[in-house]
């Protein structure tokens, strides 16, 4: 499994049913928070005011990058857990994708938003995503 993925815990013999680990939510929560207050302004710079330079499709080569982390995330769960339901839309796998990139670019454009607020919209945000993924592949 590539590196991108060594974040995401795929145990097989351990478990019989795909759980959702709340640590890792917190770990993703933190981490996202981490990197958005400590470059709020390089995110701002880069999601809108990157137009004709070398960064300019910084959001759309994200967006693809996280689509193919997705993806090949879901095929390698396929095969940990073959009663799996893992035929979901491309466009879901960008929508989802892009949905992230949308947040962020709300909580670095909105100098009145705080750490506090922006942690507690992500931490929905993540609950919100758990929860519809956990619907969308049957566990």
């Amino acid at each position: 499994m590539d590196g991108r993925l060594s974040s995401y815990r795929i145990e097989p013999n351990k478990i019989d049913k795909l759980r959702f680990s709340i640590q890792s939510q917190k770990d993703l929560l933190r981490e996202t928070l981490k990197i958005i207050f400590l470059y709020k302004e390089e995110l701002k710079l880069l999601l809108f005011e990157s137009k004709g330079t070398s960064v300019e499709f910084f959001r759309e080569n994200f967006i693809e990058e996280q689509v193919a982390i997705s993806k090949e995330y879901i095929d390698q769960m396929q095969k940990v857990y073959p009663q799996i339901q893992t035929k979901v839309s491309s466009l879901f796998f960008r929508i989802s994708s892009s949905t992230w990139v949308t947040i962020v670019g709300e909580i670095v454009s909105n100098p009145e938003i705080r750490k506090e607020e922006a942690k507690q919209v992500l931490s929905e945000y993540i609950r919100y995503n758990t929860a519809g993924w956990r619907e969308l592949i049957n566990q």
